[in-house]
């Protein structure tokens, strides 16, 4: 087990850092946008979040989906999965031209949607917009990154999610700043920071390491069918964090106003980067998982989600006890005006609401674990559960409750709550197997 450690270690470090750094889009964002528009911008920001998350969603659908696949099969059998990558981008296509349409010529209602009021209507919408027209370079940038960690290339595809990172951070300041553009400032450095990871990504078939490419096939719904229902735990997972946001959004901006959404956009944006390191473990896991898993090698499935899980259940007390106690400091980068008001709803969230990354690493791991052997029903059932059948609900009915309070209950509920089913989901799983000889 030493060798599967050690592989392991090599490829969660590399997607934990790459993780970290593509979730810093929207941090970097947050926080250009906190100094150069205010509180204001922040909450239009975070309105326009959910377009950004269903992007992602549909990205990692697709990525996860085709490369977990490509991964099982090209382990299963000799060639399989040679024809994966050629649909999976048949169906970016797809999407990014359905996201480029809603952008031309449904920005506007889907901003009235989304809950924006006046004052903050236009900066939302030009977000919105913007985003939803550079959506195809983000679906492609997802599939070319989950393909590339498949095959058998981790350290490149953190170079690319970093990469990214940086591109955006750098535009951020030069468009927000020296140029004085503003929200489209923003949103125009995040819509090019996917093109700066492909180029890098391009390096895997400039040096012909590269064991997937184009064929001249043509759409087989079935093979799309397939490779997407491995990945749409990761669809839900994403559209659901998009929805949370929209209902959270609704309930605090009936509660507080602009203030209160402009406190849970900081939460929410720190949140991605915390998100992002279990999502990092969890990517690391998948190709060795799904590898192990298509030669037969259970033991060593095992002995890999364990790890991670481990890991998961270390790091999460340690972000939680930073986090509560440089509160101040963190909440404050993102609070340019020194509202008090802005500080202390920002602060209490973030004592309750962060109590909820004690169990998310936990189920974020055991969703893709499901996922990487194969058992779609189990990851979509998990993500369902977190994502949208337990949190809105638990949301609204704390909320009427406790008020602001039980908003921020919501999460730490719900993932405790999804943590009793995927030890069950997992105990179920683990007895079949035994049942069949396979474990």
């Amino acid at each position: 087990m030493k060798a599967v450690h050690q592989k392991l270690t090599k490829y969660i470090s590399f997607h934990m850092l790459g993780t970290a750094g593509l979730s810093c889009y929207i941090l970097a964002d947050t926080y250009f946008v906190a100094k150069g528009l205010g509180s204001n911008g922040l909450a239009a920001l975070n309105i326009a979040l959910p377009i950004y998350n269903l992007i992602y969603g549909v990205g990692m659908m697709i990525g996860m989906g085709a490369a977990t696949r490509y991964s099982l099969e090209k382990n299963e059998r000799d060639g399989g999965g040679a024809d994966l990558f050629t649909q999976a981008c048949y169906l970016v296509l797809f999407f990014g031209l359905l996201f480029v349409c809603l952008g031309l010529f449904a920005n506007r209602q889907i901003t009235a949607l989304f809950q924006a009021n006046e004052e903050i209507f236009s900066m939302t919408q030009t977000y919105l917009t913007v985003v939803l027209l550079f959506a195809p370079f983000f679906l492609m940038n997802h599939l070319l990154l989950a393909f590339i960690r498949n095959d058998g290339s981790p350290n490149l595809a953190m170079a690319g999610m970093l990469s990214s990172s940086l591109a955006n951070t750098i535009c951020d300041y030069i468009f927000i700043f020296p140029c004085g553009m503003g929200m489209l400032g923003a949103v125009l450095a995040t819509g090019f920071s996917p093109i700066f990871s492909m180029a890098v990504l391009s390096l895997h078939f400039i040096r012909k390491k590269n064991q997937f490419r184009l064929y001249r096939l043509r759409p087989r719904w079935t093979r799309m069918k397939n490779l997407l229902s491995l990945g749409v735990s990761s669809l839900v997972t994403e559209f659901s964090n998009g929805i949370v946001i929209l209902v959270f959004n609704t309930l605090l901006l009936g509660m507080l106003g602009n203030l209160g959404v402009a406190a849970y956009g900081v939460l929410a944006n720190i949140a991605l980067v915390i998100l992002a390191i279990f999502t990092g473990i969890s990517q690391g896991m998948q190709p060795i998982v799904s590898q192990s898993r298509g030669v037969g090698r259970w033991d060593e499935v095992t002995d890999g989600y364990r790890f991670c899980l481990v890991l998961s259940l270390l790091i999460a007390p340690l972000i939680y006890l930073f986090c509560v106690f440089f509160q101040e400091p963190i909440i404050m980068a993102f609070n340019e005006e020194k509202n008090l008001a802005l500080l202390s709803i920002a602060s209490e969230g973030l004592v309750v609401y962060f109590i909820g990354f004690l169990f998310a690493g936990a189920n974020i791991i055991t969703c893709v674990y499901f996922s990487a052997i194969g058992v779609a029903q189990a990851s979509f059932l998990l993500s369902l559960l977190r994502g949208l059948l337990l949190i809105v609900p638990s949301a609204i009915l704390l909320s009427m409750v406790f008020g602001v309070l039980g908003v921020w209950l919501a999460f730490p509920v719900t993932e405790g709550i999804t943590s009793l089913a995927a030890i069950a989901c997992y105990r179920r799983e683990r007895n079949k197997r035994l049942s069949q000889g396979t474990a």
